[in-house]
């Protein structure tokens, strides 16, 4: 058996092995999380949840959450499949737009508030957007393609627009909830 096979299998006995209030639900999902590195993560993060004082309660926003991840994750490997190039430009992004793509959308996972997105997309560059829409607000995360390329966010309201190079963690949190309906974050 390979260091994947191996790697893989463990994160499947973690899975199963989560209680019931919290793995009869995951357990449906598993078969569409992903099961790479960061399978161990959303596990660990349930199970920190569960034992916490208000785990019952927060059980199933993190499930949510991570299931979205999850379809998230799946999305940005279908575009890993494509061919590199069209008429149009670049289809298949950047190994490392993914990568940070990845890091990114597990970092707000973890603080229960990823909702679907309306949009996951290349941009003609091998960039990766990620974007959500809601009454009137549009969120837009943009991973470029280059390393040395920050990663920032496009958001507008009516006619007003602006681009945000703050990309904390609690921040990109923030954003996600404003398009949700709460207050712009500063």
């Amino acid at each position: 058996m390979t260091g994947s096979q191996q790697q893989q299998e463990q994160a499947q006995k973690a899975l199963w092995s989560i209680p019931s209030y919290v793995g009869s639900a995951l357990q449906e999902e598993s078969r569409e999380l992903t099961t790479g590195p960061d399978l161990g993560k959303i596990v660990e993060s349930i199970r920190r949840a569960k034992t916490s004082t208000e785990g019952a309660n927060h059980a199933d926003e993190d499930l949510e959450s991570f299931k979205t991840y999850g379809y998230i994750t799946r999305r940005f490997e279908d575009l890993l499949a494509e061919p590199e190039e069209d008429e149009f430009g670049k289809v298949r992004p950047a190994t490392a737009a993914v990568a940070e793509a990845k890091r990114r959308m597990f970092q707000i996972a973890e603080g229960k508030v990823l909702p679907k997105p309306e949009d996951i997309s290349t941009d003609r560059d091998g960039g990766i957007r990620v974007s959500w829409r809601n009454d009137g607000r549009f969120l837009e995360f943009v991973f470029p393609y280059e390393t040395d390329l920050r990663p920032y966010i496009y958001y507008s309201e009516g006619p007003l627009f602006e681009i945000s190079e703050d990309l904390t963690t609690s921040q990109l949190r923030r954003w996600v909830r404003w398009v949700e309906g709460d207050p712009r974050p500063k």
